[in-house]
């Protein structure tokens, strides 16, 4: 038995090019200071002209020349299954991520909508198991999950399944 977990794909891709996005927004409002603060002072607006540039450089650059063959790619990479005794998240193209997560070691499953992933109109569900317990920092994060709280219960269930028949 082996369950592919779906994903929405267009809203995790969304949901990317938003951060890269705020990311850009953030340093064009930190050139913004950078080049008033010294011109309300008597000085001159180079350094936040240079800054501002890059923001937005940045973010021309990935949005028309790196996202629209990379976002693809990643989303085929992406992989979360759920089979007899382990769930495998596998993810990534430049930096890989492949884990293979014991059932019998899943001891919650939380899930976060922060305002950018609300935006895209998607959930992280994080996977927190017991060798991770005290920390704050998932085993396994997973992004876009279509119908989240019955993937949820499907882990869970087959957690509990595992074992009750490793007993």
């Amino acid at each position: 038995m082996q369950n592919e977990i779906s994903f929405d794909r267009n809203g995790v891709m969304n949901y990317f090019k938003m951060i890269v996005a705020a990311w850009c927004l953030f340093s064009v409002s930190i050139g913004l200071v950078f080049a008033f603060v010294p011109f309300l002072l008597g000085g001159t607006v180079v350094p936040g002209i240079f800054v501002i540039t890059i923001g937005l450089g940045v973010w021309f650059v990935y949005s028309k020349c790196i996202a629209p063959w990379l976002l693809p790619w990643q989303m085929d990479e992406t992989h979360y299954r759920l089979d007899e005794n382990t769930l495998r998240v596998d993810k990534g193209v430049i930096f890989l991520s492949r884990k293979s997560i014991p059932l019998d070691r899943i001891t919650d499953i939380a899930f976060v909508q922060g305002p950018i992933l609300r935006l895209a109109g998607i959930w992280e569900v994080r996977v927190q198991t017991a060798g991770n317990s005290g920390t704050t920092t998932p085993e396994a994060v997973m992004y876009g999950i279509i119908n989240p709280e019955q993937v949820r219960e499907n882990i869970l269930s087959a957690r509990d399944t595992y074992i009750k028949s490793n007993r």
